[in-house]
């Protein structure tokens, strides 16, 4: 159960501050800075989570698949593991070499696809079943956040260079800008989240504020956020370069889709624009 009282991992497994909730909460994953993943079982001890090693280097981010069987590790040694946490211990499906400091990642609601955002201002699209790579679409800088819409045909993700991209993937090997960059941040857009319903989707950035984008078919039209289906707090998270208050968003009312996730300065966002 989640109930707000801490879950803590081993003294020689330093978490990274990346986490994220299975969506019928029976799991919790985190990572390490030294490329681990802790996995915690909500109705079990709360200081004795597994751990295993599944990259070589800091954990940037966490994300379960839809079905909470797989987790997806992003790390800073360039690489995403898809891990199996549905036996006693997780184990390794598969390695994807992203190539450079990988800063965020995303399962596609269908299970099909996984995008990551790397420091090569590049998001990166990969088929699921066999781990290929099916496309990479461009940033101006390094790229964060990755979502999926509900209905997995669109993906959106923000970036340092104030924006948020969203490209429809219904055939992912040729992904389609939709539109011109969503702009109105004045710094790093670090989260991104959608509706429940796709109809809304959101974006928190370092300057403090939310951003709030209404679709329509092939457009999306910015508005003013409202408290009632938009909520933006401050999450202080850790890195081994020191610590940073940084927004983290949902859009919707509480209703299932991905959890909400706090968000870091690491090593590889220090060059971010202020």
């Amino acid at each position: 159960m989640l109930d707000g009282a801490p879950y803590a991992a081993p003294a020689a497994a330093a978490l990274s501050g990346s986490a994220s909730v299975s969506r019928d909460g029976s799991l919790l994953a985190g990572g390490t800075n030294a490329g681990e993943l802790a996995v915690w079982r909500t109705d079990g001890p709360r200081d004795q989570p597994v751990v295993v090693p599944v990259a070589t280097d800091l954990v940037e981010a966490t994300t379960f698949s839809a079905d909470g069987a797989t987790v997806a590790v992003a790390s800073d040694d360039g690489t995403v593991t898809l891990v199996d946490v549905t036996g006693e211990t997780p184990r390794t499906v598969r390695s994807l070499e992203v190539g450079t400091i990988v800063l965020s990642v995303g399962f596609s609601p269908d299970g099909r696809l996984v995008a990551a955002g790397g420091a090569d201002n590049l998001l990166h699209l990969y088929r699921v079943a066999d781990g290929k790579e099916l496309a990479t679409m461009t940033f101006d800088n390094y790229v964060y956040g990755t979502a999926f819409s509900p209905d997995s045909t669109l993906l959106a993700a923000g970036s340092t260079d104030r924006t948020v991209q969203v490209w429809d993937v219904t055939r992912p090997d040729e992904p389609r800008r939709i539109g011109k960059a969503l702009t109105g941040p004045s710094s790093t857009v670090f989260l991104v989240a959608w509706s429940p319903d796709g109809s809304r989707l959101a974006g928190a950035s370092q300057d403090g504020s939310v951003w709030l984008w209404d679709r329509d078919g092939g457009t999306f039209r910015a508005r003013a956020a409202s408290p009632t289906w938009a909520r933006a707090r401050s999450a202080s998270g850790g890195s081994r370069k020191g610590r940073r208050s940084l927004p983290a968003v949902s859009a919707g009312p509480c209703a299932p889709g991905p959890p909400t996730r706090s968000w870091r300065s690491t090593r590889s966002a220090r060059a971010a624009a202020p």
